[in-house]
């Protein structure tokens, strides 16, 4: 007896249930913007988001765009006709401890995200080291930071056939520690030929624009491999219906040479 009274428990408890689901495909505004301490880093890029993987990203043209910091304001121009690239028509350096805002204005929206700028620690050594299977390449190494930072190296050289080469590697120096970081994809390392010049560019990183990286990695090359985390939106700073980040950056540059 008491089988069958939990039996038809478990049966009347079931209940239909109609849930909701928004399957809107409305494509969401896209920015990727910098403020730096070098003017030839400022940048913003518009574009609308994509519904499938491989398709190119749609320029975002004819919007009103600015950085403001208390009573000063620079607009930013596109560069060219259906680019969705601005940059700032004057020059202007970001400063650290100050607070500035990017504005967007597009038809009726208004977007904006306030970012401010902490500064950048000491570039590190530049290291490298032979590539066991030709002593004419060498394989670069990083070698962390003591903040958070992003450090991306600018690898030219010429290759056999006298054709220039170029190649682009960042690094990632996190407060955080994941899982997911850890046990990663293997990826294939790439070694550059004696003569090559490295152009280092070390940036600062905010906690929130930390946060934004750490968001972006986790949906991209930390995933992949046996403690994925679920998916889900990336961080942004940006209010008014958009996502990705306006980031203010402290940076500091050299370069380099294999010797």
């Amino acid at each position: 007896m008491l089988v069958l009274g939990l039996a038809f428990f478990a049966v009347s408890c079931e209940e239909s249930v109609e849930w909701q689901v928004n399957l809107s495909t409305d494509p969401l505004l896209v920015v990727d913007a910098m403020l730096a301490n070098e003017p030839s880093l400022n940048y913003v890029r518009l574009s609308y988001s994509l519904d499938s993987i491989g398709a190119s990203p749609l320029a975002v043209s004819n919007a009103d765009v600015y950085f403001t910091s208390g009573t000063d304001s620079v607009e930013l121009q596109e560069t060219e006709a259906g680019s969705g690239l601005y940059k700032p028509i004057t020059d202007v350096r970001g400063v650290i401890n100050r607070k500035y805002r990017l504005g967007i204005r597009l038809n009726d929206r208004y977007i904006y995200a306030d970012a401010g700028m902490v500064p950048v620690s000491p570039a590190p050594r530049f290291n490298y080291y032979p590539d066991g299977r030709d002593s004419t390449r060498y394989f670069i190494v990083d070698p962390g930071s003591s903040s958070p930072a992003i450090t991306e190296y600018s690898v030219e050289w010429t290759d056999s056939s006298g054709m220039g080469q170029q190649s682009l590697i960042r690094f990632y120096q996190l407060s955080t520690v994941d899982v997911p970081q850890f046990f990663k994809p293997a990826a294939a390392q790439q070694s550059y030929p004696a003569n090559s010049i490295i152009n280092m560019k070390k940036y600062s990183l905010t906690p929130e624009h930390e946060r934004f990286i750490r968001s972006i990695l986790l949906e991209t090359e930390w995933r992949g491999g046996w403690f994925d985390i679920i998916p889900g939106n990336t961080y942004t700073n940006l209010k008014g219906g958009a996502v990705g980040f306006f980031a203010v950056c402290s940076v500091t540059e050299e370069t380099f040479q294999f010797e």
